[in-house]
């Protein structure tokens, strides 16, 4: 089987159908995505892409959607395409219960960080509920040379939150045998200026240099409930009128790594933003893969949001939670 050039698909109907008949088992019954089946070829996941939908219409694949359930591969293909995503895995949620379709999602993306990982990676990592479930589920690699950095502060006012965060860091380190970078600064600021101050310290600096230089970044979506952010990171600080007030203004729906953002994606301006310790979003979108996991379909509207930015380029979601995110209007 040869290709006429590299990115394009094979020459003959003969080997066209046969590559299309395997491209299409590797995804659709092994559940390798499209960026590792280009690698395995040697061509572009675009052509990869081209092919799966070829399959599709020659009648080598067959799609069932069973009533009151989309097929999960249905699903994944149309978020790609209204998203411009380099892959999407929509986890079947089935009779799932949501603790148990977070579970399955936090499973299916370290399946695919063992996919893309490599070594002499530079991985940013966003600490949280679904990223400790999904450090439990990571396999060991045979890699070398890697770092792992924290890419948002630690815990809040009243406890740091360093033992639960430590531990996912940990975790990542001890599989990749990489070394763990932390990110020595409280989540929230009590101002400005000593969020300013302190990110000036030349240490600081270099850890921020080195998340905004990531080739991979994994994180979450979080959501900002009746214009409050997630009570996790709130314990103990003074989030009063004003701030409420400020988010309300500026049309924050959510937050990745502590940096909050509005429904159309942006960040500018963002007020909330200036006592936080999160990392510039659109320096972050320079990393190869951004890997979003996700779950639940209160998160839609924030993860609309992170989309409609451009901040994700793989998405790990249970297929609930991404019919919700089609149908949004």
């Amino acid at each position: 089987m040869s290709y006429a050039t590299s990115g394009s698909e094979p020459a003959g109907d003969d080997d066209r159908r046969a590559i299309a008949l395997e491209m299409a088992t590797l995804h659709y019954t092994r559940g390798k995505t499209m960026e590792a089946i280009a690698r395995s070829f040697g061509v572009s996941r675009s052509t990869v892409s081209r092919m799966l939908t070829w399959a599709r219409e020659a009648g080598l694949v067959e799609i069932r959607i069973r009533p009151g359930q989309l097929g999960n591969s249905v699903v994944a293909t149309e978020i790609v395409d209204k998203y411009e995503l380099e892959d999407c895995l929509a986890v079947p949620a089935g009779s799932l219960s949501p603790a148990e379709r977070f579970e399955a999602t936090a499973a299916r993306a370290a399946d695919l960080i063992d996919t893309l990982l490599e070594s002499d990676m530079v991985i940013a990592v966003s600490w949280g509920t679904m990223v400790n479930a999904l450090s439990l589920g990571l396999k060991s690699r045979n890699v070398v040379n890697c770092q792992i950095v924290q890419l948002n502060g630690f815990g809040n006012a009243i406890t740091t939150g360093a033992h639960y965060s430590n531990r996912i860091y940990e975790r990542f380190g001890e599989v990749y045998n990489a070394y763990v970078q932390q990110y020595p600064v409280p989540l929230f600021f009590d101002s400005e200026q000593a969020r300013d101050t302190l990110l000036r310290e030349s240490s600081v600096m270099r850890i921020r240099r080195l998340q905004h230089a990531a080739d991979l970044v994994l994180f979450n979506v979080g959501t900002v409930e009746d214009f409050l952010p997630n009570s996790p990171y709130l314990a103990g600080y003074n989030v009063g009128s004003r701030e409420v007030e400020e988010i309300r203004r500026d049309g924050v729906v959510g937050e990745i790594a502590a940096t909050y953002f509005r429904a159309d994606g942006t960040t500018a301006g963002v007020s909330i933003n200036e006592r936080t310790s999160g990392p510039n979003l659109e320096r972050l979108k320079s990393a190869r893969y951004r890997i979003c996991a996700t779950s639940g379909e209160h998160k839609v509207r924030a993860l609309n949001a992170a989309l409609e930015g451009g901040y994700i380029s793989h998405l790990v979601v249970d297929t609930e939670t991404a019919a919700s995110l089609l149908s949004l209007e």
